[in-house]
């Protein structure tokens, strides 16, 4: 199958149109970042460029978006003019529904090729990478003061991210040298962010924010990853998991086998080729 996917805004910074570019080659098929004689089909996701202008209209387009439709760059237009969407949150699958009624859910996911565990000293208390704006870095400077030893790498603007990325190794070490690692979720972005799939993934325990306003049943608390609702309840779940090592990695042996189960860029990428054989008849 030949398919046409928008190329990336900031490159190759892994965002979600970065892993399922990935994962549609890693399945056997052509990917191509230009437009190309009778592709298959046409995909394009946010922080990517969409190929509205240059797509023929009888090639079927799809778009994924990972933000509310608040943040979401014209996201009425976008849902509209797209054949096919793919929405991040469930929550507001309903919204989308409303501008294009073929609005399919679709959660991030992680790549167990690049996400794994390994072997190394857990020298901190508590580990993030990842952008640190207002309220995970509030969180992030609080856990200091209550006397945890926190290892991040961070970035303030998407911009400011970039220059400082590190490697997926580096990413793996960060995370391993930590005995607990750290999420904030952000309500307008995709609650259920990458981090969580790749922390999970790396087998780590997970302490992350209350993601979703309704109830979810993606992860199981207390059982796949560990959900705070205030501050002073991350303090306290902080320090029961470090005393707690046998729970501690049992959560993370948990968590790893459900996203190797049902979170993978493959599982993700092959239920979109399903939804476009389904929708469109494509073959291949």
């Amino acid at each position: 199958m030949k398919i046409c996917i928008g190329k990336g805004n900031y490159g190759d910074f892994p965002q979600h149109y970065y892993w399922i570019k990935k994962a549609f080659r890693d399945l056997g098929h052509e990917v191509y970042e230009e437009w190309i004689p009778n592709p298959s089909f046409s995909f394009a996701a946010d922080a990517c460029q969409n190929l509205h202008p240059y797509r023929k209209k009888e090639i079927p387009h799809a778009y994924w978006t990972c933000h509310s439709p608040e943040l979401a760059h014209n996201a009425e237009t976008m849902a509209k003019e797209s054949d096919v969407m793919f929405v991040g949150t469930k929550e507001y699958v309903e919204t989308f529904k409303k501008w294009n009624p073929r609005t399919y859910h679709l959660l991030p996911a992680f790549d167990p090729k690049v996400y794994y565990p390994i072997s190394m000293e857990e020298k901190y208390d508590i580990g993030f990478c990842g952008g640190v704006l207002q309220d995970r870095r509030r969180l992030l400077d609080m856990l200091e003061k209550e006397g945890f030893t926190v290892l991040k790498h961070e970035g303030g603007s998407m911009r400011n991210y970039l220059s400082h990325m590190i490697s997926f190794k580096e990413v793996r070490e960060l995370y391993h040298q930590s005995r607990l690692a750290f999420n904030f979720s952000h309500h307008h972005g995709c609650p259920l962010n990458m981090r969580i799939f790749e922390t999970l993934g790396m087998g780590r325990c997970l302490l992350t924010s209350k993601y979703l306003s309704e109830p979810d049943t993606t992860f199981q608390d207390k059982k796949h990853l560990v959900i705070y609702h205030s501050d002073s309840e991350l303090v306290d779940l902080a320090r029961y998991y470090l005393d707690h090592e046998e729970e501690r990695k049992e959560i993370g042996r948990i968590g790893r086998e459900e996203v190797l189960k049902k979170h993978t860029w493959e599982i993700r990428a092959r239920f979109i080729l399903e939804v476009m054989r389904k929708e469109f008849g494509i073959d291949g």
